[in-house]
């Protein structure tokens, strides 16, 4: 090593020093400060030489007027080194954290003072999001294991610094550089400064260009670098001979948990807004809005937090195979149509507790859930574009869709409430009123989808006689023999209303005319074939019923019933050629 002599001047020194990050005090064997760096001076909060010079190092540091306790110094051998942190207070009061490492010099102590007040600061920061997560990540340990060896002279003392510091002349070629640049360096025997780093050429913004004077400014001119994955702050500052030195500090792990910060802030914002979307959605259904005002609600929120461009709500209605409403974001009204086809047809209304198909899915990546209710059974079904198979995107779905089926499903039991009023109390079928309003659904699914529907309408035949020969209770019996023959024909889906004393109709939906008449032929040679009711002792009276047939295929669907109820009293007149008609 180079004794001291051997550095320019002490403007060199003071210059190397000043710029170093870390606090430097020296000591007499007194324990008076005999010199201090600016930093030494930032940290102690006294920024004025002559209030340092003379002082013991307990004063400067705790405003004691005796020696500390603790104090290493005469314990401290002359190769060897101790190290102490202390919290101290600056003039505004705050507490500033400060590590101390002791090191002998000859005659004279070296006290290196670093300031990790912004590390403990960013630590706690990061804590407290943590703890707000509930989550039990401990933190990484930060503090880094500094080796710090005995020195005697200018160098050993500036292997002593964590920084990376290079001293260089006017056209940055190095003339000297700390263990730390040695270690930093990126080129096996750099030349110049930016060889350093890896370069071929001086740095791009080169906070201090070769041959131009450095302007001064408070703390030097500063530079960030990127090396790898690791971050360096370069502090450039010049001496009075119109030297640079740079000092490089490794701030990897200040921006790595600036990072986690920003990454925990993140996570908080996408959990406030799910929470929040959850909560509005709630207020809205229990306020019981409209059932379109809530999908819509839904539609404006959910979408978005999923980053989903297209999404669809289709809900089923108490009766099976119609549908009670559609709501949608992001799709065309032919595609929209496809799949409410899709979704009324037989193969997906017979089997609920199965999967959308996958082919009748309006885009190639989509994800269709099934809506369910509390009994389990679908009750809607929504369909978004585009495929959502992380956890986190699968949790926000189940956070979001089973209330939404819960809603539904109350919807549908407030409906069925209220269908009670719409069914016939003797033969427990449907009324007019209810076929009236379900043949208007069926006529605005025929409008908007092209779904086809027929009807098959049925008058009992000897109803009068049967009232007058046996009594109405005779009448009532038959009407509700009738009623129950004509319920076990058809499909779930399918409609059976008592529309007048002995009318009946069967609503089929998505049947056309050939469908229709296939259930009148299941009716007349199957259904009520020698069908009678017992009126008497030994005694029957003969169940039958005309019947007409027809379907949207063949009329207009607002003449679809008329036109079947003319068929029907063909069929009857038709009866009446072979059987004895009753006054």
């Amino acid at each position: 090593m180079p004794p001291l002599s051997a550095f320019p001047s002490d403007s060199v020194l003071t210059s190397i020093l000043d710029g170093a990050q870390a606090g430097i005090l020296i000591l007499d064997n007194e324990r008076r400060a005999t010199m201090a760096n600016q930093s030494a001076g930032r940290i102690i909060g006294k920024m004025q030489t002559d209030e340092i010079l003379g002082t013991p190092c307990y004063q400067l540091l705790f405003q004691s007027g005796i020696p500390c306790e603790d104090c290493p110094l005469p314990a401290l051998p002359r190769t060897g080194f101790a190290q102490r942190s202390a919290i101290l207070r600056n003039e505004n009061g705050d507490d500033v954290f400060v590590k101390r490492f002791y090191h002998r010099w000859g005659d004279h102590v070296i006290i290196t003072l670093q300031d990790v007040t912004r590390e403990v600061t960013s630590l706690r920061q990061l804590d407290l999001i943590r703890k707000e997560l509930q989550a039990k990540q401990v933190l990484l340990d930060r503090q880094r294991n500094e080796s710090v060896r005995e020195g005697r002279n200018l160098r050993r003392l500036l292997d002593l610094l964590p920084e990376a510091i290079v001293w260089v002349d006017a056209t940055f070629g190095i003339r000297e550089c700390n263990r730390a640049a040695a270690l930093f360096g990126r080129s096996a025997s750099p030349r110049h400064c930016h060889e350093l780093l890896g370069l071929e050429s001086p740095c791009p913004s080169c906070p201090a260009p070769p041959g131009n004077e450095l302007k001064r400014r408070p703390g030097g001119a500063k530079k960030s670098h990127r090396l790898g994955d690791r971050y360096f702050t370069e502090t450039v500052v010049s001496s009075e001979e119109g030297d640079r030195i740079l000092i490089f500090r490794d701030t990897t792990r200040q921006i790595e948990l600036i990072e986690q910060i920003r990454k925990q802030q993140k996570k908080i914002t996408r959990h406030n807004e799910i929470l929040s979307g959850l909560v509005e959605l709630s207020a809205r259904m229990q306020k019981k809005a409209d059932l379109e005002k809530v999908l819509d609600s839904f539609l404006d929120l959910f979408p978005k937090l999923l980053k989903a461009p297209a999404a669809v709500i289709l809900v089923q209605d108490i009766r099976v195979g119609n549908l009670w409403t559609a709501r949608y974001r992001g799709i065309a009204d032919q595609e929209i149509n496809s799949l409410v086809r899709a979704f009324l047809s037989r193969e997906v209304q017979q089997a609920p507790e199965k999967p959308f198909p996958s082919e009748r899915l309006p885009w190639q990546q989509s994800t269709a859930i099934n809506l369910l209710g509390g009994d389990g059974k679908r009750v809607g079904l929504l369909v978004l574009r585009g495929e959502y198979p992380q956890p986190e995107e699968q949790e926000v779905i189940s956070l979001f869709a089973e209330p939404l089926g819960a809603f539904l499903h109350n919807q549908q039991l407030m409906r069925q409430l209220e269908q009670r009023a719409n069914t016939d109390p003797l033969t427990g079928l449907f009324n007019w009123g209810y076929m009236e309003r379900a043949l208007r659904e069926e006529m605005e699914k025929h409008r908007k989808y092209a779904i086809p529907f027929a009807a098959v309408v049925a008058d009992v035949n000897g109803l009068k006689s049967a009232n007058d020969r046996y009594g109405h209770e005779a009448g009532d019996r038959l009407l509700f023999k009738v009623a129950g023959l004509m319920r076990g024909a058809v499909r779930s889906t399918d409609i059976v209303a008592r529309t007048g004393g002995d009318e009946f109709v069967i609503l089929l939906p998505n049947t056309d005319t050939a469908g229709a008449l296939a259930v009148r032929a299941l009716l007349e040679t199957r259904v009520f074939k020698e069908v009678a009711l017992p009126v008497g002792e030994n005694e029957t009276f003969p169940v039958t019923v005309s019947l007409g047939a027809t379907g949207t295929d063949r009329h207009p669907p607002e003449d679809v019933i008329k036109e079947a109820d003319t068929l029907m009293y063909r069929a009857k007149e038709e009866f009446y050629r072979t059987h004895k008609r009753y006054r």
